[in-house]
């Protein structure tokens, strides 16, 4: 039985969401299913679609509810004979959801990557009736979903999030160069966090921690805030815009390191592609966001075996196993924060079990061939 899915990822800009669905599209594709992807092609997601090599449909825009768009994922599911609508984003679930209404016989699976608000008003009731298959990748957020969306509990699926497993090698020479770069000593400990510069991201609170440390442990560490700002949209001749709450936490920032003369203790360092590089140069992995719904950088940084500290919020406590696998700190308060460093300092010897421990549980949970084979059985269970 041939399985075609048609993905609709009508996001503008990109994000670690729009990149893990461009993953997981094309990982699927790999695996036989027969994929196209309904997307803005002139966004930013667009390109990196088209440049993927995926077979790409063209979106009037970015709606929940948009009657062009209905009418075109209308006709592209009968003349291409999709049988499923694999929705990326909530916008992307409600125009799955009007097709669905018209087209009783297509099956709409909502992936769920991030956190849950109660919806259960008519008009969500409504929307999100004719969903086939929730998925997220987080046993703690299916218990939200099920207690705050309109949905039966047999519809909630686990699929958790896959990595390439066997790119995850500790890189000595990468660690010596990176470090040096931006003169980090060997003694160093550097507590690093990779993510977008964000308010929600906490990265305002990680920042101004560091004078919440002891004297004793600021000159032991370095704090690094690795990423780029959030990004609105991007304008047609290509220039980039940034959201103002983006613009607003980078500046502070830097206004918080020069004002304290700290520039050589805390690095607002630009998104790096090379993550196997940084994973390997830093020593302690941060986690501060508000409210992570489940993050694929606490993963990386359990693959590369490197110490862990998360808010307690979201799914970032069952990757963190309750604590048994990293330390866990209140979200929203340097305070807190610098309390979360303290302790991974003074104990990073003692907390290197946590490491280990940390690293053989993604190991077994996040493998690739997991998460496709997990899609493919829930596919094919809804078409039988």
């Amino acid at each position: 039985m041939t399985i075609s899915v048609l993905h609709i990822l009508t996001s503008e800009a990109i994000g670690g969401l729009e990149s893990y669905a461009l993953q997981l599209i094309s990982k699927l594709e790999k695996e036989g299913v027969r994929t196209g992807v309904y997307c803005l092609r002139d966004s930013i997601v667009g390109q990196k679609i088209v440049a993927s090599g995926l077979k790409v449909y063209s979106a009037h825009k970015r709606s929940k509810f948009s009657i062009k768009d209905i009418q075109q994922v209308l006709a592209i599911a009968k003349k291409e004979k999709y049988s499923i609508i694999h929705a990326h984003t909530n916008k992307d679930m409600w125009l799955g959801s009007w097709v669905a209404l018209f087209n009783p016989k297509i099956k709409l699976i909502y992936n769920l990557y991030m956190s849950v608000a109660a919806k259960k008003d008519f008009i969500h009731r409504f929307i999100f009736s004719r969903i086939s298959a929730l998925v997220t990748t987080s046993q703690l957020i299916n218990q939200k979903v099920e207690k705050h969306y309109p949905i039966k509990a047999s519809i909630i699926k686990l699929i958790r999030y896959g990595r390439d497993i066997e790119n995850y090698v500790f890189d000595e020479k990468k660690r010596e160069a990176i470090r040096r770069q931006w003169k980090a000593s060997e003694q160093t400990l550097v507590v690093a966090t990779i993510c977008r510069i964000d308010k929600t991201k906490g990265v305002r609170e990680l920042a101004t921690s560091f004078l919440h440390l002891s004297k004793e442990n600021q000159n032991k560490v370095q704090l690094w805030i690795i990423g780029d700002k959030t990004v609105h949209h991007k304008e047609t001749e290509g220039t980039i815009i940034y959201e103002q709450q983006a613009e607003e936490a980078f500046q502070y920032i830097q206004d918080f390191i020069a004002k304290n003369n700290l520039g050589q203790s805390v690095k607002l360092i630009p998104y790096q592609p090379d993550l196997i590089g940084y994973l390997s140069a830093l020593d302690i992995f941060i986690l501060a966001s508000y409210n992570e719904m489940y993050s694929l950088a606490v993963i990386d940084a359990m693959l590369m075996q490197r110490l862990v500290i998360g808010t307690n919020t979201g799914g970032t406590p069952e990757q963190l196993g309750q604590g048994s696998r990293g330390i866990l700190i209140e979200p929203h308060y340097d305070e807190t924060i610098a309390q979360g460093i303290t302790q991974a300092v003074t104990q990073f010897d003692a907390l290197k079990e946590k490491a280990a421990t940390a690293r053989t549980w993604a190991l077994t949970e996040h493998a690739w061939d997991r998460a496709t084979q997990g899609f493919i059985k829930l596919y094919t269970s809804l078409l039988t």
